[in-house]
């Protein structure tokens, strides 16, 4: 208690209070109130509660010494007392007299405010003096401005009238300018930025449907495509966007549709239009109807198919080309035939493929395509030979006709192949050759049979003449050798014995060979038929000078075959052979004849020391018509004729063969073993 009291010994407090958790006053400067219970409990319980309570009062307090009530002004504050683990164990309650401080801040707000009524009355006084000068000013600037005013009046009329005169010119400007657009036959459209249709001339508004033809501002793909969205399709590029991208003019194919909803295909050619300072505004769409164009366009592509459906058809190679021989377009044939891709043909001089030809086109002696074949023509050659890409030649049939394409000269050349026909033609030929010598070889035998007849006769005398000669000698009894007429006729009559005997012998092989043989397969003997064919031919003169010898295996087996044909194999060989030995100059010329067994088949084998063949020639030895001998010495169906009928037995012949030491020709026939 005297701890607070001297505390608040000199400070301006009224009252001091103590109170406990249970709001008693523990202590008061007024010992009348301690333990009495809060008369400000809702005070008390917030300052209980751990928050701080302030207040101000207003009251009015009797003054004694002067008889007198006077207002105080009083702060009261409720503080809460805490432990030292923050824990509120009471209330501090102070009651303060505020009333000097208020008497002396009253006392200063007067001075403020006579201070601020001063400083306001000097402000008027300065602005009414501003006022006063302003207005004098305002009043100078109104006069000026009614002049002013006057003369923008007097220019406003002058404006309005250049206005209407202008306008009058942009309307007949517009008008014109309509005008001429609406002359233009073509679909014009002006788009802005956004794609609205701005201005379009009648042959656009043609293309709005009915319906729709009061709206003003429709976009671009509503009137063109009856869309409700711009186009965004990779294949119907957006034109507005394209020229955007490149800032220049882009001309694009497009499908519209007319007021009716048909389809168009036009042509749009989109231009951009800039203000002064070159920002682009949008567009000018200017629509071609291409429609005829595309029609006959997808004619011509279907015709084009059609002809190239019917060129890749036909079975000739057909060529397109220019004044000079320059291949412009084939067909699949040509690359059959050729053996180029049509790539590669393509650029390509057609001369060139011919044999004839190419050594000019290669050095550049070219003249014109059809010059060239009309000579061609002219002497008859209208076949021609062919080089390949593979350096391979074949022959084919040429025809050239003139293709009239306005002022530019070009062909048409069409290769037929005429391999199968020389073919044909060779084997109708070989077939002819070896009719022709089956029919001598048959005259021969006539001739031969024909002979013996004769021959028969003289030697049946002869016979006739040795028998009487023999009974006259034993009718005279002349047996001893001292007999003159056995004497001196025995060496004459054993010398015409023997004669007799040959020829006899000789007129059986010929019977032999003329007599007409059977034409199936039988089984012969191989080595009797090359003894038989071989002591006939040795009768030829230009195989007497020639030695021929046989070597012959006598262990081989029969085989299957034709003895006509066979022979005549043989007989072929050995011609051949007895020809190259006269022709190669060998000292000692020989052709040997030899047989041989194999595992399956059997080797016959006609070697000679003659010339030889090149490497080249025995290629094509076998060849029909193909010969190295001069003319009227050889027909070239000799070895062919060989080949031939070897084939036909299921055998095979090679050549062995090498220039200046010889050639020898191995026949290899299979043997039946069943058989």
């Amino acid at each position: 208690d005297r701890t607070i009291a001297d505390h608040s010994t000199g400070l301006p407090i009224l009252k001091v209070k103590l109170y406990n958790r249970n709001g008693i006053v523990v202590y008061s400067n007024d010992h009348r109130e301690i333990g009495e219970l809060s008369e400000h409990m809702d005070k008390f319980v917030v300052a209980r509660n751990g928050e701080q309570v302030t207040h101000r009062s207003f009251r009015e307090e009797y003054s004694m010494p002067d008889r007198t009530y006077r207002d105080i002004h009083i702060f009261e504050a409720y503080v809460p007392i805490r432990r030292d683990n923050d824990q509120v164990i009471g209330v501090f309650e102070i009651y303060s007299d505020l009333t000097e401080a208020v008497i002396r801040g009253d006392v200063q707000e007067w001075r403020m405010i006579i201070g601020i009524m001063l400083l306001l009355a000097t402000s008027y006084s300065v602005l009414f003096m501003l006022f006063y000068r302003t207005d004098k000013a305002l009043q100078r600037e109104e006069r000026e401005s009614l002049q002013y005013l006057q003369q923008v009046e007097q220019a406003k009329d002058e404006l309005e009238d250049r206005v209407v005169a202008r306008t009058a010119e942009l309307e007949s400007a517009r008008f014109f300018l309509q005008s001429v657009i609406d002359g233009i036959a073509d679909p014009v459209m002006v788009i802005d930025m956004g794609l609205k249709v701005t201005e379009m001339n009648r042959a656009a508004r043609a293309m709005v449907p009915r319906e729709r033809r009061n709206e003003e501002f429709l976009h671009c793909y509503e009137v063109s495509h009856r869309q409700s969205k711009p186009c965004d399709c990779q294949a119907h590029p957006c034109s507005f966007r394209e020229v955007i991208s490149s800032g220049k003019t882009v001309k694009l194919l497009h499908q519209h549709f007319d007021a009716s909803g048909q389809p168009l295909y036009v042509e749009v050619v989109s231009t951009p239009f800039r203000n002064v300072e070159g920002e682009m505004l949008g567009i000018i769409e200017v629509s071609h109807d291409v429609s005829d164009v595309i029609e006959a366009r997808d004619r011509l592509q279907e015709s084009e198919r059609h002809i190239r459906a019917v060129m890749d058809t036909v079975y000739d190679a057909i060529l397109t080309v220019d004044g000079e021989g320059v291949i412009q377009d084939s067909n699949q044939a040509a690359e059959t035939i050729f053996g180029y891709a049509k790539s590669e043909l393509i650029g390509f001089n057609a001369r060139t493929l011919f044999e004839d030809d190419a050594q000019d086109a290669a050095h550049g002696r070219t003249a014109d395509f059809g010059a060239c074949f009309a000579d061609k023509v002219s002497k008859g050659e209208t076949e021609v030979g062919v080089i390949r890409k593979d350096g391979t030649r074949i022959p084919a049939e040429l025809w050239v006709g003139l293709l009239s394409l306005q002022d530019r000269v070009s062909y048409i050349a069409v290769f037929h192949d005429i391999r199968e026909r020389k073919e044909a033609e060779r084997e109708l030929e070989q077939t002819r050759q070896q009719y022709f010598h089956q029919e001598k070889m048959a005259a021969i035998g006539q001739l031969a049979a024909g002979i013996l007849h004769e021959v028969g006769n003289p030697i049946a005398a002869i016979a006739g003449s040795i028998q009487a000669i023999q009974s006259l000698r034993e009718s005279e009894h002349c047996f001893h050798d001292e007999c003159e007429l056995y004497t001196g006729t025995r060496q004459h009559m054993s010398m015409i014995e023997a004669q007799v005997t040959r020829l006899g012998g000789i007129t059986r092989e010929i019977a032999d060979f003329a007599s007409p043989r059977p034409g199936e397969r039988a089984l012969l003997d191989l080595n009797a038929l090359i003894r038989s064919t071989t002591n006939l031919m040795r009768y030829d003169r230009r195989v007497q000078s020639i030695d021929l010898k046989s070597v012959l295996d006598p262990g081989i087996p029969a085989v299957m075959g034709i003895a006509d044909q066979l022979t005549q194999v043989l007989m072929n060989l050995v011609i051949n052979s007895v020809d190259a030995c006269e022709s190669g100059g060998a000292e000692n010329p020989e052709v040997r004849i030899t047989t041989e067994l194999g595992y399956d088949e059997i080797m016959l084998s006609v070697a000679d020391n003659g010339m030889g063949m090149e490497e080249e020639v025995a290629l094509h030895a076998r060849e029909a018509f193909f010969t190295t001998k001069p003319a009227g010495k050889g027909t070239g169906l000799g070895l062919a004729l060989c080949n031939s009928i070897i084939t036909r037995h299921n055998g095979r012949m090679e050549i062995d063969t090498e220039p200046g030491l010889g050639t020898s020709v191995n026949i290899f026939l299979p043997v039946d073993v069943e058989t």
